[in-house]
């Protein structure tokens, strides 16, 4: 009888175990009347972005239910974020609105964000490290710095799709340090008033690796040079493709080509630009 009990006693202790540890979620949601005291389920989903984050498994899915901000958020793991064009993160100081700091196999997909940093915010998406990211239908907007910023250290992807970028320093900048191999391209993205570039590669400063990536199908409008590429370290070949796209009315030049670099210009509209298009130190432009 003593026996009996003791196994009786280790079963119902194990099932406490198991109830106190359940498996996280593969889909978690987040809305305005949410909290972050909640499970993240659609009857009682959570307030915020970071909590969604950090309850989701990884290789998961934050679904938005509704209009809201959302707050700042940390990336560490493979996941989709769907904000169905009505979800926000606006930042007002200097801070990120997005950090993506994941394992370099990781995948990260970004959909239907506004995306705002009120003038104060540093960068609007800023990608350390990721196998891929994929951001489409969002909007990037008044922040400091870059409205999306690629700087990793090993081997990347970046694809953004159907997205508007405003008043940020580059609109998009990728600028890998050491030496990784970084690709993707840009579809139907429209860039206006940036500071600096709508478009900004800059080359790995060692060897190995390289850059090349495609701009199709975009406008980059009112901003100090539609596209710039440059490689003044004698690193791996810097390169990108322009097709189908409009680069206008901006101050400095319509294309920069400078250093170890090649930009291919086709079926595309440059008019109006301080400078249609610039060339030096090797640079060249097709």
């Amino acid at each position: 009888m003593k026996l009996a009990i003791s196994i009786v006693a280790v079963g119902l202790a194990l099932a406490g175990v198991l109830s106190a540890a359940p498996a996280q979620a593969q889909r978690v949601f987040v809305a305005a009347q949410g909290a972050d005291t909640n499970p993240c389920t659609f009857a009682q989903p959570c307030r915020s972005f970071q909590q969604a984050h950090d309850t989701v498994a990884a290789g998961g899915e934050i679904d938005v239910l509704d209009p809201a901000g959302y707050g700042a958020v940390t990336i560490s793991k493979a996941i989709s974020i769907q904000g169905h064009g009505f979800s926000g993160i606006s930042v007002s100081t200097f801070i990120d609105a997005m950090t993506i700091n994941a394992g370099t196999t990781d995948k990260v997909s970004l959909r239907g964000l506004i995306i705002d940093g009120f003038g104060a915010g540093r960068f609007g998406i800023t990608i350390k490290a990721a196998g891929s990211v994929d951001i489409r239908d969002c909007d990037i907007g008044d922040f400091t710095n870059n409205g999306i910023d690629l700087e990793p250290s090993a081997s990347s992807k970046l694809f953004v799709a159907d997205t508007h970028i405003s008043a940020t320093y580059n609109g998009i900048f990728v600028g890998p340090s050491m030496s990784p191999t970084v690709t993707g391209g840009f579809q139907n993205v429209v860039i206006v008033d940036t500071t600096n570039a709508g478009v900004q590669l800059v080359g790995s400063e060692t060897s190995g690796g390289g850059i090349d990536f495609t701009l199709a199908n975009s406008v980059i409008l009112n901003s100090g040079a539609g596209v710039s590429v440059l490689n003044f370290s004698g690193g791996a070949l810097t390169s990108l493709m322009v097709r189908d796209t409009t680069l206008a009315n901006n101050s400095v030049d319509g294309v920069i080509a400078a250093g170890s670099v090649t930009v291919r210009v086709t079926k595309s509209t440059i008019t109006r630009n301080g400078t249609g298009f610039s060339t030096n130190t090797g640079g060249i432009l097709e």
